[in-house]
C-alpha cells in the first residue's frame, strides 16, 4: 500500500498534539542536546495534492532487497534490527548514503513504531526526516551542518541548510530532497541525468530505494566536509584461482570479496581470449565499498570455453573513474584429446653421471619409467618435477617421460644412456705422468672482477627475449632452439638492488623487476612464479637498461635494451616507454 505522506503526517500531528506538547521541550534520547521537534509545514500553495509518490518514476527496493539474506528480517521495529555496518570514512556526504544503504529493506512495526523514532523520542510518527537525522548522526556529522528535525520543512527551524529547485539544480550524492509539497525528505545516491536514485524512510512503511525525476524536487544542500585520509586502493580477498590446465565443460566456483575504502562504482568479472575479447563474465555496479563476486557466479561460465586455447580470467574495479586490476590469472582449456606438445627430452653430464632434462608445452605434469637392458627398474609420477640425476651403470638405460594434461592427453618422449663396461687390468708399471711447472698466461681473462656477463637469447616462435648470466642455461638454450644474440650488459657481481626474475607458464614468459610490489602483485594475484633473484643493478646507475612493453602480445610483451637507438626505435613503432628498468656496469 503507497503511502500519503502529507495526511500522515498532519494526522500524526494531530493525533499526537498532546504528545507533541509534552515532549517539545523534554532531553532527546540522543547524545546530540540541540534535537528540534519541528511539525511539518504547510504545503505551498497550489502543491496540497502532491505526495511522496508524485516524483517517483521506480521502487527499486526488491532488487536491493532480495539478494541479503538478512538475520533480523522480521524484527520490524525493533532497535537492533538492521544495524548501522559502514564504517565512517571522514567524507561526510559518503557517509551519510552509506550508512543509510545499511537500513534498505528495514520496516516499520505497528502504529509507525521505528528505531529512528525511538532515537529522536517521538515514537509511532511519520519518519522520514528522523531517518535522515539518524543517519547524520550516525555518519558523524555535526548539527552546525545538519541539523536534526522531525519533520521536512525549508526553514531554518528545520535542517537549517540551503534548498534548492530542481528544475535549475543538479543534486549531489549526499543533498537531500524534499517532495515540492515539503511533505516527504530523503537522501539523494546517485544521478543519471534528470534522474536520481535515492534511499528514503518512510515509503510504503519501509527504508526504500527509489527512482525520481530530479525536476520534480527540491533539494537541501549541507555544507558537507571530506576528511577522508585514505588509501582508495581497491582489494580483493579469498579469491579462487582457476588451474594452469582447466578442462573443457567443467564449471569453476567464481569466489572472492572486492573492498575498497572508497565507493566501487564498477566491478568487472571476465574471462578474455587470447586477443583480449571479453568471452564471458558481467560487470556490475555496487555503488558501495564492497563487493562479493560469488554473486556473479552463474554469469561467469567457464564451462562454456572451448579447447584448445588460452583465456584469461581478470577481475577489475573502477573507483574514482580509475580501473583496478586486482587478479589476473592466464590458462588453457584442454580435453581428453589435447596432448601435451613439443615435448623434449635432453641428457648431459660426463662419464657415468648424467642429468636428464625434460618438458612440454601445457603440460602439468609428468610421469617417468626407467628400463634397464630392457627391465623396467622404475615407474612413478613426478608432479611437475623435469629434471632427474644418476649415476649409471654399464649397460643400456632407456629414460620414458610421459608428459599428460590432466584431462586425459599424454604424449611420451624418451633418451637412452650406454654407459660402456670398464675391461682390462691397469698395467703392472705404470710410468708416472711427467710433472710441469705452470706458467701464468700472459692476458688475464675476459671476466672483470666483481662484473657478471649478462647473455640475451631470442625465441622466434614466442618472441620471447630471455637474459641470463648462466652459461650452462644459455647453452641449454640454445640446444632447444634458441639464437644467442651476444652480450646484453655486463652487471654487478653483487649490490644493494637486485633484480627479480619471475615465470608465468601460460604465457611462456619471463618478467624482470626491481620493485619488490611488483614481485608480490605478480607472484600473489597474476599467475607469475618468483624465481628468485636473476641478478643486480648497479648502484652507480653506470648503464641504463630501457624498459619498453608491447601489450599485443603475450609472451616477449617487455623487452629491456641498453641502446637508447634501439629503445627510441621501438617507441617510435608502437612500443611504450616504461622508463629505465635497472642499469649495468661499464
Amino acid at each position: 500500500m503507497k503511502k500519503r505522506v502529507i495526511p500522515v503526517f498532519l494526522v500524526s500531528c494531530t493525533v499526537a498534539s498532546l504528545v507533541m506538547a509534552m515532549v517539545v521541550n523534554a532531553e532527546p534520547v540522543s547524545v546530540e542536546t540541540d534535537i528540534t521537534y519541528e511539525s511539518v509545514d504547510a504545503p505551498i500553495p497550489g502543491e496540497e495534492g502532491q505526495d511522496i509518490t508524485d516524483s517517483v518514476i521506480e521502487d527499486l527496493s526488491e532488487e536491493y532487497e532480495s539478494g541479503d539474506e538478512r538475520d533480523d528480517v522480521g524484527l520490524y521495529g525493533t532497535s537492533y534490527a538492521y544495524p548501522n555496518t559502514h564504517v565512517n570514512t571522514g567524507n561526510q556526504r559518503e557517509d551519510i548514503v552509506a550508512v543509510a544503504r545499511t537500513q534498505i529493506g528495514y520496516r516499520e512495526g505497528s502504529n509507525n513504531d521505528t528505531k529512528y523514532g525511538e532515537w529522536y523520542g517521538i515514537n509511532h510518527a511519520s519518519w522520514c526526516a528522523m531517518f535522515v537525522s539518524w543517519c547524520a548522526r550516525q555518519a558523524n556529522i555535526p548539527t552546525s551542518i545538519l541539523k536534526n528535525s522531525s519533520g521536512a520543512g525549508h526553514s531554518a527551524a528545520y535542517f537549517n541548510i540551503p534548498y534548492r529547485d530542481g528544475a535549475s539544480y543538479t543534486p549531489q550524492r549526499g543533498d537531500l530532497f524534499f517532495t515540492k509539497s515539503w511533505s516527504h525528505v530523503g537522501l539523494v545516491d546517485s544521478v543519471n541525468g534528470n534522474t536520481i536514485t535515492t534511499v528514503e524512510g518512510n515509503y510504503n512503511d519501509r527504508v526504500a530505494v527509489v527512482t525520481r525525476n530530479k525536476n520534480d524536487l527540491y533539494f537541501g544542500t549541507p555544507s558537507y566536509v571530506n576528511n577522508q585520509v585514505v588509501d582508495a586502493t581497491p582489494h580483493i580477498s579469498g579469491q579462487s584461482i582457476p588451474a594452469d590446465f582447466q578442462r573443457e565443460g567443467v564449471a569453476f566456483n567464481v569466489r572472492g570479496v572486492v573492498s575498497c575504502a572508497a565507493p566501487m562504482s564498477a566491478v568487472h568479472v571476465y574471462v578474455l581470449n587470447g586477443s583480449g575479447k571479453a568471452v564471458t563474465g558481467k560487470s556490475v555496479y555496487p555503488n558501495s565499498t564492497s563487493y562479493d563476486i560469488k554473486n556473479v557466479d552463474y554469469d561467469v561460465k567457464f564451462s562454456k570455453l572451448s579447447a584448445t586455447y588460452i583465456y584469461e580470467y581478470k577481475i577489475t574495479a573502477i573507483v574514482n573513474g580509475k580501473e583496478y586490476c586486482l587478479f589476473s590469472k592466464w590458462f588453457w582449456v584442454v580435453n581428453g584429446s589435447t596432448k601435451p606438445f613439443d615435448p623434449w627430452i635432453k641428457q648431459s653430464g660426463d662419464g657415468n653421471y648424467k642429468t636428464i632434462t625434460w618438458g612440454a608445452t601445457y603440460a602439468d605434469g609428468y610421469h617417468i619409467d626407467v628400463r634397464k637392458d630392457g627391465k623396467l627398474v622404475r615407474s612413478e609420477d613426478l608432479g611437475n618435477v623435469t629434471s632427474w640425476s644418476n649415476n649409471f651403470t654399464s649397460g643400456k638405460t632407456v629414460v620414458y617421460i610421459t608428459a599428460y594434461n590432466g584431462a586425459g592427453g599424454s604424449n611420451t618422449v624418451s633418451t637412452e644412456i650406454n654407459i660402456a663396461s670398464q675391461g682390462g687390468k691397469p698395467a703392472e708399471n705404470p710410468t708416472p705422468t711427467q710433472k710441469t711447472t705452470p706458467k701464468p698466461t700472459s692476458k688475464p681473462g675476459s671476466q672483470k672482477s666483481g662484473v657478471v656477463t649478462m647473455h640475451r637469447l631470442f625465441n622466434s616462435s614466442t618472441q620471447e627475449h630471455f637474459y641470463t648470466n648462466s652459461e650452462h642455461e644459455r647453452d641449454v638454450l640454445v640446444s632447444r632452439g634458441w639464437k644467442y644474440e651476444g652480450v646484453g650488459w655486463r652487471a654487478p657481481q653483487k649490490s644493494n638492488t637486485p633484480v627479480y626474475r619471475l615465470y608465468n607458464v601460460a604465457l611462456n614468459d619471463h618478467h624482470y623487476t626491481t620493485s619488490a610490489h611488483e614481485r608480490d602483485v605478480l607472484s600473489k594475484n597474476c599467475g607469475w612464479t618468483y624465481e628468485g633473484i636473476g641478478w643486480y643493478s648497479d648502484d652507480s646507475k653506470s648503464v641504463p637498461l630501457y624498459r619498453r612493453y608491447y601489450p599485443f602480445i603475450k609472451s616477449g610483451s617487455h623487452h629491456y635494451t641498453t641502446g637508447l637507438t634501439e629503445a627510441k626505435h621501438l617507441v617510435a613503432v608502437g612500443w611504450k616507454d616504461e622508463g629505465i628498468a635497472w642499469y649495468g656496469v661499464k
